[in-house]
């Protein structure tokens, strides 16, 4: 019998604005850009497209430009713009 798999998907384990700002922090902390933007991504996807679309006014094709990662996004994300 062959096993079956399904790709790894973070974003399912991403629950709780908690979650997902520990997650960025993480990944601003240890990782390279490409590790940034595939965090910020899959905090998107956890939080919900459409949800963080209503809460900033941001449409959903600015949301995933990570060039337009705002002030606003990170507040809705649950998360905050520092620089140490």
């Amino acid at each position: 019998m062959a096993l079956k798999t399904k790709p790894w998907d973070p974003a399912e384990y991403l629950e709780t604005d908690e979650d997902i700002r520990l997650f960025m922090q993480a990944a601003m902390e240890e990782g390279t850009e490409e590790d940034i933007v595939f965090a910020l991504k899959t905090a998107l996807r956890a939080k919900g497209m459409l949800q963080l679309e209503k809460e900033t006014g941001i449409a959903r094709e600015k949301l995933i430009n990570p060039k337009a990662f705002t002030d606003e996004i990170c507040h809705a994300l649950g998360c905050r713009l520092t620089a140490a």
